[in-house]
C-alpha cells in the first residue's frame, strides 16, 4: 500500500496489509521550464503552489489549504470549486509491480470524478509533470488567502478529518443531503459529524475505525431511505 500524506484514508488497524509505503523526503525535486513544472509525487502541495509562485507560475490555488500530497492529489484527481487536478497533469512517471519506470501522458490516465487509473493498477507514482498558468506572484498569494478563507468558513480546518466522506451525487452535494437529514453534530463514539460542514467527520480524542464506519454506515442507510440516493465514499477505507 503507497500512502501519499494519507489524509484520505481510513484504515482499519485489523487490516491484513504486510506494508505501507510513504514517499517523503527522497522524493522532493523540483524543476521549472517555460509553463511547466516537474515535480516529485511527495512534495506537499501547498510547497508546490509556493515554488510555482517564485517562477510566476499559478492556476492550482483552488487546492490551497489541503493536507494532502502532490501524488495523492493526481491519483485521486482531487477537485473543488469547479476546478479538477486532472486539467494539469501533463505527464506522470511510474514504476510497475515489475519494477518497469516509465512515462504516461494524461489521456492515458483515464481520468474521472474523484478516480484514475491507478486505482485499478499496482504503480507507484514518482513524478508529475503539471502545466501551469503565467501569473504574477502577488495575483498568486491572494488567490491562496481567498480559498484558504473560504475553506476555514465552510469547513473544519484544524480539526482531526480525513476531508470529505462522501463523493457528490450529481443531483446535490452530499453535504447538503447530510444536513437536510438533520446529520450535523451526529456523533457516535468520538466520531462526530461536523456542525460546519456536514460531508466531514471529526475525531473529537479517540475515535476508533468502528465508530466512524458506524457513522459512515448509518448515514449512508438515511440517505438511501428518506432520498433514494446511494452514496459512495470519497475517502478510503483500508
Amino acid at each position: 500500500m503507497i500512502l501519499g500524506h494519507g489524509s484520505n484514508l481510513l484504515i482499519n488497524p485489523q487490516n491484513k496489509q504486510d506494508f505501507f509505503v510513504k514517499l517523503d523526503a527522497g522524493f522532493s525535486d523540483f524543476y521549472s521550464k517555460d509553463n511547466q513544472v516537474r515535480v516529485n509525487a511527495a512534495w506537499d502541495v501547498n510547497a508546490l503552489i509556493v515554488a510555482a509562485k517564485q517562477v510566476g507560475l499559478g492556476g492550482l490555488e483552488f487546492a490551497a489549504g489541503v493536507p494532502a500530497s502532490v501524488g495523492g492529489m493526481t491519483v485521486m484527481n482531487f477537485g473543488c470549486f469547479g476546478k479538477s487536478w486532472a486539467g494539469f497533469v501533463k505527464k506522470v512517471r511510474v514504476v510497475d509491480e515489475h519494477g518497469k519506470d516509465f512515462w504516461l501522458n494524461n489521456y492515458e490516465l483515464e481520468y474521472g470524478y474523484r478516480t484514475s487509473i491507478f486505482q485499478k493498477k499496482k504503480w507507484v507514482l514518482v513524478e508529475i509533470i503539471l502545466e501551469l498558468e503565467d501569473r504574477p506572484i502577488e495575483d498568486v498569494e491572494a488567490k491562496v488567502v481567498q480559498m484558504v478563507g473560504l475553506r476555514k468558513a465552510k469547513q473544519p480546518l484544524g480539526e482531526y478529518t480525513f476531508g470529505s466522506i462522501f463523493e457528490n451525487p450529481a443531483e446535490i452535494s452530499a453535504g447538503a443531503i447530510i444536513d437536510q437529514l438533520g446529520y450535523k453534530g451526529r456523533q457516535i463514539g468520538d466520531a462526530k459529524i461536523s456542525e460546519k460542514h456536514a460531508n466531514f467527520m471529526i475525531n473529537m480524542g479517540n475515535a476508533s475505525f468502528e465508530d466512524a464506519v458506524s457513522l459512515i454506515e448509518e448515514i449512508k442507510k438515511v440517505v438511501k431511505q428518506h432520498r433514494g440516493i446511494d452514496l459512495s465514499l470519497e475517502v478510503k477505507i483500508i
